[in-house]
């Protein structure tokens, strides 16, 4: 089905905040996604197709997972005190397109692309995380321009993949 999800206050959420699932097709705008610190704010899989703009995630599991030929896109958003990998991009066929997003002060990962997904990251703000700023699995996809990726606690890039595959420029 197709859907919209416009100016919300998500929280508290057991589960997932919001999930996109089985060929959905949505459109996420300006919400704020907080809760407890087991749920995932938004889950995206089984070829769904989301578009996310000026939401906030923060105070969650996870921010992000898109998986089973998912793609998502991300803009314009910020994802804070997230207490495992803040974005996770999982699985062939899944794809994130993240542009001017500030993720930051989490406690694991930044961003983390596997199991043959792809990425493209632009124009973000990747920073102050726990972990890594964005790792990439040797069989993935993508490139990276234009990002500020800076002062995480482990490597602020770690790519596995070989640099024709994923572009990190």
């Amino acid at each position: 089905g197709r859907g919209k999800i416009l100016d919300n206050q998500i929280s508290g959420s057991k589960h997932a905040g919001v999930a996109c699932l089985s060929g959905a097709v949505c459109e996420a705008t300006n919400n704020r996604i907080t809760g407890v610190q087991a749920a995932t704010a938004v889950m995206v899989s089984g070829y769904s197709r989301v578009v996310i703009r000026q939401t906030e995630f923060q105070a969650v599991k996870m921010a992000l997972v898109v998986s089973g030929g998912a793609r998502v896109t991300l803009v314009d958003s910020r994802v804070l005190h997230v207490n495992d990998d803040a974005i996770t991009v999982r699985g062939e066929d899944s794809f994130l397109d993240a542009s001017k997003t500030e993720i930051f002060g989490n406690s694991a990962n930044g961003v983390v692309v596997l199991d043959g997904a792809e990425a493209k990251l632009s124009e973000n703000k990747i920073y102050f995380n726990g972990k890594g700023g964005v790792v990439v699995g040797e069989d993935c996809l993508g490139t990276m321009s234009r990002n500020e990726v800076r002062d995480n606690v482990g490597k602020d890039v770690v790519s596995l993949a070989p640099q024709r595959r994923f572009v990190i420029g």
